[in-house]
């Protein structure tokens, strides 16, 4: 049973969100979000606790681009994602991240809201009474867990083949089913990790992971001064700032170009959300 001085004691998220489109139009830096935001075709929201035994839960979602061609715009779908997802978070009920991506993608289905497209998700939801994170991640945007300058998670990156990430799909009516990609929330890569104060998380779009090597991520968090509201706004716009000068540097090896082989160089021009979090206790 736990005592009294257990439950005064919980540990919650300061939480900031930032970002810039591939046409280089800036997001200004958020502590809180309740309704989707978008950055181009990603979209993001952050929900922050009131009582010492809820739940802080962070998005981001990236609409799949291919459906352009197609004439459906890749951001209704993942900013119609992260708008479900975020209401279910701010009432309640649904708490763990798996289980919000599951709600959220049939209630944007349904026939009548005409929500068409694909999009790649990350949920992550603190437990601030047992002081446990518990993330899902389906398809290439993802997470990385820091403590003390040094990565102690990382999220897989969920692809069918190069390039092609698992993705939340509802086609149009009559679209022909070759090369569909029709994943299931049930696909998603789930964790539950326990962290400690200082702890950072730092969840962020494609566009971010694709230019910016894990190791630079970790640099830049060392530099953090201290785990305010402030310091975290300031290095999340600094992190963004960082992946998009080098998703427009062709003389950069990028995580992205490496990938696709050793002598490939160049960044990966795109939409980057980030969402950085620092985990502070209480009691």
């Amino acid at each position: 049973m736990r005592t009294y001085s257990a439950l005064l004691a919980f540990r919650r998220l300061v939480a900031t969100a930032c970002g810039i489109s591939k046409t280089g139009i800036r997001v200004t830096p958020i502590v809180t979000s309740n309704q989707a935001q978008t950055v181009g075709e990603d979209a993001y929201f952050i929900t922050l606790s009131n009582t010492t035994s809820g739940f802080d839960i962070c998005g981001v979602a990236d609409g799949v681009g291919g459906w352009r061609e197609v004439n459906v715009n890749p951001a209704r779908f993942s900013r119609g994602l992260i708008d479900e997802c975020a209401r279910l978070a701010q009432a309640g009920k649904v708490t763990r991240p798996s289980e919000l991506i599951k709600a959220a993608y049939e209630k944007v289905i349904h026939p009548t809201l005409n929500c068409y497209g694909g999009s790649t998700i990350c949920l992550l939801a603190l437990d601030r009474a047992e002081g446990i994170l518990h993330t899902a991640n389906l398809g290439d945007s993802g997470f990385m867990l820091l403590r003390n300058g040094r990565v102690l998670a990382k999220s897989s990156e969920l692809q069918h083949y190069f390039n092609c990430p698992y993705q939340l799909t509802n086609p149009p009516p009559n679209t022909p089913s070759t090369n569909l990609i029709l994943d299931s929330p049930s696909s998603a890569e789930l964790t539950s990790l326990e962290v400690s104060n200082g702890d950072i998380v730092v969840m962020a779009t494609d566009g971010f992971f694709d230019n910016v090597y894990k190791e630079e991520v970790s640099l830049l968090m060392s530099g953090l001064k201290d785990y305010s509201e402030s310091s975290l706004m300031s290095a999340c716009a600094a992190a963004v700032r960082l992946a998009y000068a080098y998703s427009h540097d062709q003389h950069y090896q990028s995580p992205f170009a490496k990938k696709i082989s050793p002598k490939t160089i160049g960044g990966k021009p795109d939409d980057i959300t980030v969402v950085m979090a620092a985990v502070c206790g209480h009691g």
